[in-house]
């Protein structure tokens, strides 16, 4: 993702975070809402990333916590709703 060692690569980045976020990795959830938040290598979208946020956060990532709480802010109730709807899929789907 920063290049290091190789070229700057935000989808090859993201394609790695989500096979390692799918194993229950709380960094590479982080990343992926942070990539999602802010539109690095895959689309952006706030209830993508407030729920890979909550799925750090309930890892143990405290960057998850205090960046899902600024998200929290600057999105409406609908949004959340959803985000902890997809989160709670997400749950169910990687038991």
């Amino acid at each position: 993702m920063n290049g290091q060692g190789a070229a700057r690569d935000y989808a090859a980045a993201a394609k790695w975070f989500h096979l390692a976020a799918d194993q229950g990795n709380a960094v590479a959830q982080y990343n992926l809402g942070n990539m999602s938040e802010n539109e690095l290598g895959i689309s952006k979208s706030l209830v993508e990333a407030y729920k890979w946020y909550l799925l750090a956060e309930a890892g143990g990532n405290r960057l998850a916590a205090a960046a899902k709480l600024n998200l929290g802010y600057r999105i409406t109730s609908q949004q959340i709703a959803e985000a902890e709807s997809q989160a709670n899929e997400w749950r169910e789907a990687h038991r």
